[in-house]
């Protein structure tokens, strides 16, 4: 079982062997943003900026856990604690986000997809999109140096808006020289 803190770790063990040096621009898609928030937090001096391409969003699985037919529940809630087939446990991760105001200066792109739904197709899921909104939202509003983009596309957009997230990473890669 894996969390947040092992995958961290693992970009330590990268430093210690030479592989990685910072400063770090960090691009993260989906769970991925734990890994790039948490590290960020941890060492705000050895980031020059995240994108975060439609992140998890700490609250977005309690909501829609809240929607679920209750008999669906507790299998969602195993799954999130590790019973998947990454035997990565998200809920846990999560909790050990922090604050996003915990983060540094650098700055904070957020590129999401408009209907805030990530890979759920279900007729209930339409009570999601306001509440991903004021997630996402809240979260650019803590940080110093933050700000979003809206994009209509599926959840996958690294694939539909290529263009987009490389920009963005250009862009915070040529301010931090």
């Amino acid at each position: 079982m894996r969390t947040v803190v092992d995958d961290v770790a693992d970009l330590h063990e990268l430093e210690r062997n030479g592989i990685l040096e910072p400063p770090y621009v960090f691009v993260a898609f989906s769970a991925g943003s734990f890994v790039a928030r948490r590290f960020a937090s941890q060492h705000p001096d050895q980031v020059a900026g995240l994108v975060l391409v439609d992140p998890l969003m700490p609250g977005y699985e309690r909501a829609y856990q809240e929607l679920l037919p209750e008999h669906n529940r507790p299998a969602r809630a195993e799954e999130r604690r590790g019973n998947n087939v990454e035997r990565y446990d998200y809920a846990a991760s999560e909790d050990l986000l922090g604050e996003p105001s915990g983060l540094g200066p650098f700055p904070v792109v957020v590129i999401a997809n408009d209907r805030h739904i990530r890979w759920e197709t279900c007729d209930f899921c339409d009570p999601l999109i306001p509440v991903s909104q004021r997630l996402i939202d809240a979260f650019v509003a803590a940080l110093p140096n933050g700000r979003v983009t809206m994009v209509s596309s599926p959840h996958w957009i690294t694939g539909s808006h290529s263009d987009l997230v490389r920009n963005e990473v250009h862009a915070i890669v040529m301010a931090a020289r």
